[in-house]
């Protein structure tokens, strides 16, 4: 369970809202934010580990595929951002939304992600 301290230290390291924090055992605690970053945390030593700076306006959203090590990630772009979980290395984009990107999903058993746009 997070502490205040925590929730402090978090929101110092990202300059707008964070729109989502996410526990994902393999890599650590991963937040999102509105600043156009993904974050990356190794919270036992109270560090980043990775910082995913892909898109160019803030994000909305991600979801984290364990079998691949991949994160897919939106935001108010109208494409979302596939990237390594790892390294943070951009792997491609899938484009196709005449808006901003709001939500987004996977289905692992069919490796498929979804984007949801209004």
């Amino acid at each position: 369970m997070m502490s205040l301290q925590d929730y402090i230290y978090l929101h110092r390291e990202h300059t707008d809202w964070v729109t989502q924090v996410e526990w994902i055992p393999e890599i650590g605690l991963v937040t999102s934010s509105l600043d156009t970053t993904i974050k990356v945390w190794d919270i036992a030593r109270e560090r980043m580990t990775h910082v995913c700076s892909h898109h160019t306006k803030g994000v909305h959203a991600f979801v984290w595929c364990k079998a691949y090590s991949l994160f897919a990630s939106c935001g108010m772009e109208r494409d979302v951002t596939i990237w390594q979980g790892n390294t943070g290395r951009k792997l491609g984009e899938l484009r196709g939304h005449t808006s901003s990107v709001t939500s987004i999903a996977l289905d692992e058993r069919l490796n498929q992600v979804v984007g949801g746009s209004l």
